[in-house]
């Protein structure tokens, strides 16, 4: 378990450039940036054999990572992932592959979470959010109250689709670690949901989870 945690600016000539957990883990109120895997998946591989573990990231950033490959940013390989109310933008793939995306996964489940504004040097696509291996079989992103540039997964129909989702550049921004703001005006003010009933946003006390109609999409509550 990792939480109020920065894993930052680490590399692996594999895969896995932060980490490469096996079994259960949680991810909690902590940053992922600046992490590098020169062949797959920039941030994070999931990855358990043969088992089924549960993978949770929740009200955490996963911003800036690279892969040399494919994945820019996390993997669920044969994980069960679950994702709340975090934000995952700004990782890039430059393998000359297609792209995989900022998240690869054959299914996973997502709350109230902003995947947007990842990119990747494959000139006809630019950029993928969400991918897996693109075979024709339809996988699946379950969950609500997201925002999702662009997916190859099937996405919930409330998810709001944008490669604009307003957010600032990765700052400290009170708390730990370092978050993306949401900018005024963005569409993810006041458009998600909390459901795992937190008090506060990533940053920890007094940045409340819920400020206005209802709380913002992402890790960070404007």
């Amino acid at each position: 378990r990792m939480a109020y945690s920065l894993l930052q600016g680490n590399l692996a000539t594999i895969r896995g450039g932060g980490a490469n957990v096996r079994g259960n883990s949680e991810i909690n109120k902590s940053t992922v940036a600046g992490n590098h895997a020169e062949l797959s998946t920039g941030a994070i591989v999931f990855s358990d054999g043969a088992t089924q573990s549960v993978a949770v990231i929740a009200e955490s950033t996963i911003s800036g990572n690279t892969s040399g490959g494919n994945v820019s940013a996390i993997a669920f390989v044969s994980a069960d992932g679950r994702i709340y109310n975090s934000t995952i933008t700004a990782n890039h793939e430059t393998g000359d592959d297609e792209c995989w995306g900022a998240v690869f996964s054959f299914g996973f489940h997502m709350e109230s979470t902003v995947a947007s504004g990842n990119t990747c040097t494959d000139f006809l696509v630019g950029g993928r959010d969400i991918g897996d291996l693109l075979t024709g079989d339809i996988h699946f992103v379950t969950g609500s109250h997201n925002l999702i540039g662009s997916s190859s997964l099937a996405t919930p129909d409330d998810t709001v689709v944008s490669s604009a989702p307003g957010l600032g550049p990765l700052a400290w921004n009170g708390g730990p670690t370092r978050t993306h703001a949401t900018s005024s005006g963005s569409p993810l003010i006041d458009a998600g949901n909390n459901l795992l009933n937190r008090s506060f946003d990533q940053r920890g006390a007094p940045f409340a989870r819920v400020r206005g109609a209802a709380p913002d999409i992402g890790a960070f509550e404007r």
